[in-house]
């Protein structure tokens, strides 16, 4: 009697081995999913946004404002929505992005892009989970640029005009 009882205890403890490794495995699997998940989607914003400030508005630099052209802009991040994410996501939803601008000054833009991907289906150790990401880039001039004549901005090269922005990624 004691001998069976002994082989029941170790089969009950294998199993138990067993399921904790099991449950251990699968929080791995999903930590892991998530974590690759997230560092893509920071990369994708961060892309979005670095290639949505080079899009400075030439015909509003000429007038001294720094700003973007944000339909050229849009229609790029758009594209790089299109092309970064597959067409069906296995367990997320479709990826929302949202878009700000703000002008602090008329020399001065700063975008932000905000990326979010929502699980379609919880997962065994996470529900209701959505992955955020956000990135930031702002273009300013060196020097003011409606102190300096229209008429000199309107000579000047756009080169010489791209050389006096500076674009820096906000952390």
């Amino acid at each position: 009697m004691d001998k069976k009882k002994k082989e029941g205890s170790i089969i009950i403890g294998l199993m138990i081995l067993v399921l904790i490794v099991i449950t251990m495995f699968v929080f791995a699997y999903e930590v892991a999913i998530l974590f690759i998940a997230k560092e893509k989607n920071d990369s994708i914003a961060k892309n979005m946004s670095s290639s949505l400030i080079l899009n400075i508005d030439e015909y509003k630099a000429r007038q001294g404002v720094i700003d973007i052209d944000r339909s050229r802009g849009e229609y790029i991040v758009k594209k790089i929505k299109e092309e970064s994410y597959p067409k069906e996501l296995s367990i997320f939803d479709s990826p929302l992005v949202d878009i700000d601008y703000s002008n602090n000054s008329p020399n001065e833009i700063k975008v932000t892009i905000i990326t979010e991907l929502p699980l379609k289906d919880d997962l065994v150790f996470f529900k209701d989970i959505s992955i955020k990401s956000k990135s930031e880039h702002i273009a300013y001039s060196k020097i003011d640029l409606s102190m300096l004549e229209p008429e000199m901005l309107e000579q000047m090269a756009w080169e010489d005009i791209w050389d006096l922005i500076i674009i820096e990624e906000v952390f």
